[in-house]
């Protein structure tokens, strides 16, 4: 039983919790008023950028998203199927969008971490 409180999701949806209370987000309201009420907070301070790729980006917002050694996640990886890898790379960055199309609308249901 003391697993389930270690384990990472507890401690995110604990730190959730801890968000709305801090709020006063009335619980017992109706869930898409609670949902409401925590999108606007959660929005507030925010300014929201989207970029197509890391060169759109200023010096300074790519080193404080993508380059500060504190947020920045380095991992090696090794290719052991050429032609596998060469696949997924056409399907991702392609120009054909009907396979990429296909494959989001087959997988977004397994989508575990998404960054919007």
């Amino acid at each position: 039983m003391m697993i389930f409180f270690l384990h990472p999701n507890f401690t995110e949806a604990n730190y959730v919790y801890q968000k709305i209370k801090e709020w006063n987000i009335p619980l017992e309201a109706d869930i898409l008023e609670q949902l409401e009420g925590i999108k606007e907070h959660a929005k507030k301070g925010s300014y929201i950028q989207r970029y197509k790729g890391l060169g759109e980006m200023n010096p300074e917002q790519l080193w404080e998203t993508t380059m500060t050694p504190e947020n920045r996640v380095l991992l090696r990886i090794s290719i052991e199927d050429a032609e596998s890898a060469s696949d997924s790379f056409n399907l991702f960055m392609g120009d054909d969008v009907e396979p990429r199309r296909n494959y989001i609308e087959t997988h977004a249901k397994d989508v575990k971490h998404l960054d919007v």
